[in-house]
């Protein structure tokens, strides 16, 4: 059964388990940041025209909304790319994407039962490098932690986290979304 907490106090009792998620998720911000990627004023997303065949909708139609997902950015060929991966735990899926064209599928382990997925995050509702004030503006519900990224090599990195998803900007741009889901302590 999918269920999804909410409030503060919900998502600081099992922010244990999101400690080792969060380093590893300053470290892409970091390699992201590192090569370049994110340049204020870049490019805006690929349009549809410019892109091969988004399959989005067709994964959707298929198997819904991801349970979980992850979101970056980066300059490919002097365009700005939206790459994503999508977690469908119950098929034990994950789908990777760039600019809506399917890379290839992965296989995922089971989640353990007494899992919480992070229900009601969309990935479509994150546009890459919105500001923090647009993202939100998003979420007015989602109570949302700043994380100071200076001491971390990035002077203007920025993490947002809160439920089960983190937010990484770098000079007040979305370049990192992350949903994740909350494994039982010792599964």
């Amino acid at each position: 059964m999918k269920t999804r907490p909410r409030g503060a106090a919900t998502w600081l009792r099992q922010v244990h388990f999101a400690k080792w998620q969060l380093t590893l998720a300053v470290l892409a911000l970091c390699a992201v940041w590192a090569a370049g990627a994110v340049h204020v004023g870049a490019a805006a997303e690929p349009t549809p025209e410019e892109s091969t065949v988004d399959r989005r909708p067709e994964i959707r139609a298929q198997l819904g909304d991801p349970d979980a997902f992850v979101l970056t950015v980066d300059e490919v060929a002097g365009e700005l790319v939206r790459f994503e991966s999508w977690m469908y735990y119950e098929t034990a899926t994950q789908f990777d994407l760039a600019g809506g064209e399917l890379l290839w599928s992965v296989d995922l382990d089971v989640l353990p039962d007494g899992s919480l997925y992070p229900l009601g995050y969309d990935p479509g509702m994150f546009e890459m490098l919105a500001s923090t004030a647009e993202v939100r503006a998003l979420l007015p519900d989602v109570e949302l932690t700043e994380i100071a990224l200076k001491d971390k090599a990035i002077p203007k990195g920025l993490f947002l986290a809160g439920e089960q998803l983190l937010l990484g900007f770098v000079d007040d741009k979305l370049i990192y979304a992350e949903s994740f889901a909350l494994v039982p302590e010792g599964s």
